[in-house]
């Protein structure tokens, strides 16, 4: 596993503090501390076991949430990078587990406001913002492939396609 304070892997030595049953499936709480950084990581786990009447208990799902730190550190921003931009990028990090759509549009925002603020790019919708990059060779290849599939993927997730034949994945 990885040490979600300070992202160094490290062996998953939980131990559990106390365990509840409820309708929703079994709750633990589970701590340990990272021989790196020396830090204390609280965890919640739900496990799930799934049957029905006839059936045996079928496989257990787990679901985990970080209750300290609240979210998985991630790598820290450049001091070269504005306060603009790393404040939003600090606290899309903050909400990613609570909240992915919310994380997702700090992400957007950030983006946008980097293409309008430092490549000048005319205000529009993200996606042609995006386009008008890519068109105008403002990044190097690599980065205007990863632009291209933030825009294609962010106009599905905006816009989902609907199959008019019934039983086809789009």
């Amino acid at each position: 596993m990885e040490c979600p304070h300070c992202t160094v892997t490290i062996h998953d030595d939980s131990k559990v503090l106390g365990s509840s049953r409820d309708i929703e499936g079994i709750w633990n709480i589970t701590y340990q501390t990272c021989p790196s950084c020396r830090r204390v990581i609280l965890a919640l786990f739900k496990t799930m076991q799934v049957s029905s009447v006839n059936q045996p208990l079928g496989d257990p799902k787990e679901f985990k949430y970080y209750v300290y730190p609240k979210s998985i550190s991630r790598k820290p921003v450049s001091s070269l990078v504005p306060a603009e931009f790393s404040e939003d990028y600090k606290e899309a990090c903050l909400v990613l587990s609570d909240s992915p759509k919310a994380s997702a549009a700090l992400g957007r925002r950030c983006l946008q406001n980097l293409l309008r603020n430092k490549v000048g790019i005319r205000p529009s919708d993200l996606a042609n913002e995006i386009e008008e990059a890519i068109n105008n060779k403002h990044f190097p290849q690599y980065i205007s492939e990863q632009l291209n599939l933030i825009r294609v993927l962010g106009n599905f997730a905006a816009h989902p396609m609907k199959s008019t034949n019934t039983g086809v994945i789009i």
